[in-house]
Formats: structure tokens, sequence, C-alpha cells
């Protein structure tokens, strides 16, 4: 992957292109979580660069974007739109995890037409009927929460609790390693603060995947999951063995489902469908849905 740099009003963003790009190709642009990096993604770089153009940030706030001084949804959206205009590209596929799959929701309460497919990992919806004013004011108040616990004790219940494997674990330590308590505490404060402000119902013109890890136990994500499944009729696949970062617990099966999703899609097609199967016609979403319920 080739570093690049986008300089803004409010710091400097640094985004990762694969080297082979071309233009006839499908663009997968990943979305990494809240904390975490784009290296996150490493195992899903190794295998879709060679035939497809990728792309990755590091957020406002994370990796190498950390000297970042306002965040907002319509920052970080003008943020993705600028990178794709330096770029020169005009549409792509999301892959989108955790606080990720946020920024492609967003995009797509903006502007329609951009994201032409969309792959949640862990991921939550936009929509304001899925949250409750519980929910809302306990993310008003995540920062603040996070300062009942030693940061050694905080970063080790981040990595353990979104890990079920000890590549999903380590990698998750070296991510948080970058930061001090004070400063994780405001990076998370200033995602749940603007996610809060922006969140609206949302028209997803485009296939959406969902995925989540068999052992994924962070806040509401599984409850969220089902909902959208139900709600949407989205396909929803569990990735087995795998938690919260399920891309880097369980690689070869995400990268199986992702590769499926995007190769079967139909890119500006006139039709526009949530209820994608990926090309195989079985009960596999109802039945990764039982068992994600069980």
């Amino acid at each position: 992957m080739i570093e690049k740099q986008l300089e803004i009003q409010h710091g400097t963003i640094y985004y990762y292109t694969s080297e082979n790009w071309d233009e006839d190709r499908k663009t997968i642009f990943f979305f990494h979580g809240l904390t975490a990096n784009h290296t996150m993604f490493e195992k899903q770089f190794e295998f879709f660069c060679d035939e497809f153009n990728v792309i990755a940030w590091d957020s406002p706030g994370h990796g190498k974007s950390r000297l970042f001084r306002v965040f907002t949804m319509d920052e970080a959206t003008d943020i993705i739109l600028k990178i794709m205009k330096q770029e020169k590209f005009e549409s792509f596929i999301a892959v989108g995890q955790s606080y990720g799959g946020y920024f492609p929701q967003a995009i797509m309460c903006r502007k329609s037409g951009i994201v032409q497919g969309f792959v949640g990992i862990g991921t939550s919806p936009y929509g304001e009927d899925y949250y409750s004013e519980m929910d809302y004011w306990i993310l008003r108040r995540a920062g603040l929460m996070c300062r009942f616990f030693p940061w050694p004790i905080l970063k080790l219940l981040s990595a353990i609790g979104v890990s079920s494997t000890m590549d999903g674990f380590k990698n998750m330590m070296q991510m948080l390693s970058q930061y001090d308590k004070k400063e994780y505490e405001k990076v998370v404060q200033d995602y749940y603060d603007a996610l809060v402000d922006d969140i609206k119902d949302v028209d997803i013109d485009c296939p959406v995947l969902l995925t989540i890890g068999q052992h994924d136990r962070t806040g509401k994500v599984r409850k969220y999951n089902v909902r959208w499944h139900k709600h949407t009729g989205c396909r929803l696949e569990v990735i087995k063995g795998a938690s919260h970062n399920a891309n880097v617990d369980n690689p070869d099966r995400m990268n199986e489902i992702i590769y499926s999703f995007v190769c079967n899609l139909k890119i500006n097609s006139n039709t526009n469908t949530n209820n994608t199967n990926d090309g195989n016609n079985t009960s596999s979403d109802e039945e990764s849905c039982e068992l994600f319920i069980e």
C-alpha cells in the first residue's frame, strides 16, 4: 500500500492506496473502527489488492491522522469526497468496521450514487428508530465513563473485548498504543458526539451485506444488527469464531464473504436492493441470524 496525504484546514489526513491502481477496476474503500486505524485491514489488503483498487484511511484523530483539531460528520464526509477527487474516482464499495460503518451511511445521507455496495463488519445502522434515549445518554458520556479505569486496564479490557484470537488481541493493543488516556477519552467522546449530532434516517440505495462475529458482545451491536436484518432484509452473516474485529479474528472467512459480495455486485445497475445474497440463493442469512440470536 502507498501512503498518501491530504492537507486540509484542520490537519493532515493520511490514507493508503493499492499500488496497481486501474480505473477500470472496482474500488473498495475500507473504514476502520473507533480508536483503531488502517492496519486492522492488513489481511484484506493482501487479499484484494491484486484484483481491485483498494483504499483505506486513518480517520481524523487516528493512526497518522491523529493531529487533527475538529471532527464532525460533515467534516468526515467532506474529507472522503476530497480523497476521491484527489485520487480521481467517483464511487466505491464500502467496507466499514464498527464505527467505520457510519461513514458510508453518512455519505448516503448527503449524496446518492457514491456508495455502490456496503459491507458492515460489526457496525450499526443510521436511523433514529434503532436507538433509545438511554442509548443517546450513554453515547454523550462515553468519554467520561472511560475515566473510571486506569489506562493500562482500559487498554487491556478494550483489546480483550473486541478480539477472540491472539492476532486480534495483538492488533488492537498495537493500535491502542498510540494513545495516552486523555487523548483516547477525547477521540471517543468527539466521535460519539458527532454521531449523535448527525444520526438520522437514511435511504440506503445500494446492496448491503451485514457481518458480525459470533462472539461479538460489544455494546448493543448484536441487537442492532438483528433488528437491521429483520427491518430491511439485508443479509446477515455470522463470522464463526470471531469477535467484534471479525476481519482480524477470522480474515479467511471474512475475505471470502466480501469477495463473493463484491464480485456479484452489478455496478451502476438501475436496480438497487438492500437484500443481497451475493449470488448464493440459499437460506444462509436466516441460518446466520438464528445462530446469532441464540
